[in-house]
């Protein structure tokens, strides 16, 4: 089994004989299996990626509420897979989906925040003290 090949797994992107073909290749135990294997590391990548998200977008998870947040972030996530090893840049994207769907306002708080977390990220000691937990605590939104 290739990492490239469990990503493609873990973003959903593989066809049925591919998809089973890696399956097989993932052992069972007694105590789970290979599916239930494999759906916990998809579980364990995806919030991951959703903790990411809301870190890098707090002011819209925090007006759209964790729910309708997490929606979108699965919808989002297919729609705009992770493809390098680095998950940095996992939300540059975030802001143009917000706009597919309709949201023109947080759309531009979410490029704006976007700004905010490639600064955050560019420095990790989050050059002149601005990061978009910082502004969120100090209820600049």
């Amino acid at each position: 089994m290739k990492q490239s090949e469990f990503l493609s797994y873990l973003n959903m992107d593989l066809d049925e004989t591919s998809k089973a073909l890696f399956t097989d290749s993932v052992c069972s135990n007694k105590i789970a299996s290979r599916e239930a294997r494999l759906q916990i590391y998809a579980d364990g990548y995806f919030y991951r990626l959703y903790s990411i998200l809301c870190d890098d977008f707090a002011a819209c998870e925090a007006i759209a509420g964790p729910l309708e947040f997490e929606k979108w972030t699965r919808k989002y996530l297919r729609d705009y897979p992770s493809t390098t090893e680095s998950l940095v840049n996992v939300g540059e994207n975030f802001p143009r989906f917000l706009s597919s769907l309709e949201r023109p306002v947080l759309s531009e708080i979410a490029s704006f925040e976007w700004e905010l977390a490639k600064l955050e990220y560019s420095d990790k000691k989050a050059r002149h003290g601005i990061s978009p937990s910082n502004l969120i605590n100090k209820q600049i939104f």
